[in-house]
């Protein structure tokens, strides 16, 4: 009989996974374009419940006439920002994503150039959008 060897590192390039903190480091730091690509969707996700949430209040003011649920200045405030978290921080990240997964396959490209760059550029975006 003959054997083997099976390859089980799964494309991680044999890391060693220390925990949860080796785990945080290694999609923060990741130079991997669909990392990257991906860390700017799981952004546009949670961002799509949060405006979503948004909508729901809105909805909930203009579900019958003559109701208040929330003050009318809130309900102004919520509207704005709705629309801003839905813009700046869902839709243009969510495009980003695309671009970064897709791009490289499409042009048969290793990585993304600059990778580094464009990680830094997910960080800004997750950190503008907390403000």
């Amino acid at each position: 009989m003959s054997s083997t060897a099976i390859d089980t590192t799964h494309g991680h390039h044999g890391e060693q996974h220390q925990g949860f903190v080796a785990w945080c480091l290694r999609w923060i730091t990741t130079t991997n374009h669909k990392d990257i690509g991906t860390l700017y969707l799981v952004w546009s996700l949670l961002m799509l419940f949060v405006g979503g949430g948004m909508a729901m209040i809105i909805r909930l003011e203009l579900f019958q006439p003559g109701m208040q649920f929330v003050r009318p200045e809130f309900f102004n405030s919520m509207t704005t920002v709705h629309a801003l978290v839905m813009v700046f921080a869902m839709i243009m990240p969510a495009f980003a994503g695309f671009a970064n997964w897709m791009i490289p396959l499409m042009i048969g490209a290793p990585d993304m150039a600059l990778p580094r760059s464009t990680t830094g550029r997910s960080g800004c975006c997750r950190s503008q959008s907390a403000c």
